[in-house]
């Protein structure tokens, strides 16, 4: 990821809290980092070559066993909105392209990452709480059944 770790993204982001910026957007390397204070958002993409991963939808790709849902960029995957609510989706669950699939938290901030494609989910790739990064399968769905 461009050498810049979690840690660095951390630290720029309370490097900007701290600030009196409104707004500000890094790139190194394939890494974009956009910080708004006035829309509390914040936006990390990872550019990737053959495909776009950038926003909120992730980015399904055909493979062998289905159509693979990626990160569409760096975060913490939690399955869930909070920890006491049941996982957007479990294996078997029919998705379509808006469905909610999980969240991804970077630095304190939460994005709901939606399927992107219809289909059944034939296979979580992930566990809850782990650190994950743009381009990394998350889900993957069987679209033939459908």
């Amino acid at each position: 990821m461009s050498g810049v770790s979690p840690e660095d993204l951390q630290a720029f982001v309370q490097i900007f809290e701290d600030s009196d910026w409104d707004e500000v957007e890094l790139r190194v390397g394939d890494l974009e980092l956009h910080l708004s204070k006035s829309a509390s958002s914040v936006r990390v993409t990872r550019r990737m070559p053959d495909r776009s991963v950038a926003g909120v939808v992730s980015s399904p790709e055909k493979s062998g066993t289905g159509v693979d849902i990626h990160a569409p960029h760096v975060g913490t995957f939690f399955r869930s909105p909070n920890p006491k609510a049941a996982a957007y989706v479990e294996a078997g669950d029919l998705v379509d392209d808006h469905s909610v699939v999980c969240r991804l938290e970077v630095m304190n901030r939460s994005v709901e990452i939606k399927a992107g494609v219809g289909g059944f989910v034939s296979k979580i790739c992930v566990d809850d709480g782990v650190l994950v990064e743009g381009g990394q399968v998350l889900f993957v769905v069987d679209s033939r059944s459908i």
